[in-house]
């Protein structure tokens, strides 16, 4: 009996601390975003100073090409998945994450933040340059904030994420249908 009693409460406890985050599918019908207008300024512009990283490129985008970890570098524009990341910065601290064709980086698709791409903050948090994206968290696809602490280098974007796996993105500019666009969340 009072292992059951445990288990009730233990499963309460956990059920009261997930954080679920109401979502809107943008237009390409695949992409969910938070869907309150202020959900970025209540987490981030009221709380943190929101700010892009020194050198970044706005207008280019930072394709993701390796990942180092314990076990490793592996080249991630050569494996059997036909998409990789994009992330595109923004001057108001906006950070989108698009997929990326790795057969057409070249010709990219019309990268539309208000479209299509996961979204996400660049901030200051004790002293740490941060990057949080709101997309699929695990492998269920739920929906969850993803944090990084982040750095350029050059042409080089490097995100290092919880487990301490560095993701390294080369800067490739945007082509000129790409320019325009902005973000307002």
């Amino acid at each position: 009996m009072k292992k059951i009693k445990f288990l009730i409460i233990l499963l309460f406890l956990t059920s009261c601390s997930f954080s679920f985050i109401k979502t809107n599918e943008l237009e390409d019908g695949m992409t969910d975003v938070p869907f309150n207008k202020d959900f970025f300024d209540k987490r981030y512009r009221e709380k943190h100073e929101v700010i892009n990283l020194n050198q970044v490129d706005f207008n280019a985008i930072y394709i993701e090409s390796y990942s180092i970890s314990d076990n490793g570098i592996f080249d991630l524009r050569s494996g059997s998945n036909d998409f990789i990341n994009g992330i595109k910065f923004y001057t108001n601290g906006c950070v989108s994450v698009f997929g990326i064709d790795k057969n057409k980086i070249n010709d990219q698709r019309l990268l539309n933040p208000i479209v299509h791409g996961f979204r996400g903050m660049s901030y200051v948090k004790k002293k740490d340059t941060l990057i949080d994206f709101y997309a699929p968290a695990n492998s269920s696809y739920q929906f969850g904030k993803i944090k990084h602490k982040a750095r350029v280098n050059g042409d080089t974007l490097f995100l290092t994420d919880r487990y301490d796996i560095i993701d390294v993105y080369l800067k490739k500019q945007l082509t000129e249908k790409n320019l325009g666009f902005e973000a307002d969340w």
